[in-house]
C-alpha cells in the first residue's frame, strides 16, 4: 500500500513539473517575441532625435531606415509641408524623431503627455498648436477622433479613424505591443502605470464592441505584415486579424 501510494506522489510531482515547465516554455516564447517587436521598432526609430539615437549607438543598439519617412511620402507625391495636421499616440523617441520635418502642420499634443515627456523636438513652438487633455475630435465631423488611453505613458492615446468602406478602425498605437498582449491583456513592465493601461484597455474594447470597429495592434511584426503597403490604403480589403477578444 505504501509503495503504491509512493508511486501516486511520484507520478503526481512528475506531472507538475512538466506542467510548470510547459509554463516556463510558455513564458519564454513570449518574451522572445515582445523581445523581437521591440526590436523592430528600435530600428524603425527616426533620424531626428541624434541624443537618444546615439544613447541607443553607445548601448550597441543600431538603428537603420531602409526608406526614410521623407521618401515614403516623395512616393504618395507628398512634401512634409503638405502634412496639416501632426498627432502623436505618445512621445517615447521612436515615434517622434520625424516631428520636426512638420512645421508647417497644426500639432495636436496631450499636455499631460507634452509635460512629462523629455524634449526630442521643438517645431511644435513655431507651429500651429492644438492642446487636448482628453478624447479629441480632429475634423469635428466624428471621421477621426484621437481616444484618451493613458498607461503606456501618461497622455497616451489611441486613434479611431471611420473609413467609407471598412467602417471604424482603431489604431492602438502602443496600448499593446503584441497580438497576444492583446488577447491576454498584458501590461508591459515599461509602462508608466499598470491600473491606467488595464482601464484604457477595457475602454478600448468597449469601444471597439460598440461600433464593431477593427483594432490594429501597430507594434505587432505579425499584424503590419496583413496591413496594405503605400500606395494601397486601409479602405482597401486586407486579411483579418485571427485575434478575437470575446
Amino acid at each position: 500500500m505504501q509503495r503504491e501510494l509512493h508511486a501516486h506522489l511520484r507520478k503526481g510531482r512528475e506531472k507538475l513539473c512538466d506542467h510548470r515547465h510547459q509554463q516556463v516554455r510558455a513564458r519564454h516564447h513570449r518574451r522572445r517575441h515582445a523581445q523581437r517587436a521591440a526590436r523592430r521598432r528600435l530600428q524603425l526609430v527616426a533620424q531626428d532625435a541624434p541624443g537618444e539615437r546615439e544613447l541607443f549607438e553607445e548601448l550597441g543598439v543600431a538603428f537603420h531606415v531602409d526608406v526614410p519617412l521623407v521618401d515614403q511620402l516623395a512616393a504618395l507625391g507628398l512634401k512634409p509641408d503638405d502634412i496639416r495636421y501632426l498627432a502623436f499616440s505618445h512621445l517615447h523617441f521612436d515615434h517622434v524623431g520625424n516631428a520636426n520635418r512638420f512645421p508647417r502642420a497644426t500639432w495636436i499634443l496631450n499636455r499631460q503627455e507634452l509635460a512629462w515627456a523629455p524634449a526630442l523636438f521643438s517645431a511644435y513652438a513655431q507651429a500651429k498648436t492644438v492642446m487636448i487633455d482628453g478624447d479629441h475630435d480632429v475634423f469635428g465631423d466624428g471621421s477621426v477622433r484621437i481616444l484618451k488611453a493613458p498607461g503606456h505613458t501618461p497622455g497616451s492615446s489611441a486613434l479611431l479613424v471611420k473609413l467609407p468602406h471598412r467602417g471604424a478602425v482603431i489604431l492602438s498605437g502602443d496600448l499593446y505591443l503584441t497580438l497576444e498582449g492583446r488577447q491576454e491583456h498584458q501590461v508591459p513592465t515599461v509602462n508608466a502605470d499598470r491600473a491606467d493601461t488595464l482601464a484604457s484597455m477595457q475602454r478600448i474594447e468597449k469601444m471597439a464592441r460598440n461600433l464593431v470597429a477593427r483594432v490594429i495592434v501597430q507594434p505587432d511584426p505579425h499584424e503590419f505584415e496583413r496591413l496594405p503597403k503605400p500606395p494601397a490604403y486601409l479602405d482597401q480589403s486586407y486579411p483579418s486579424s485571427k485575434v478575437v477578444i470575446p
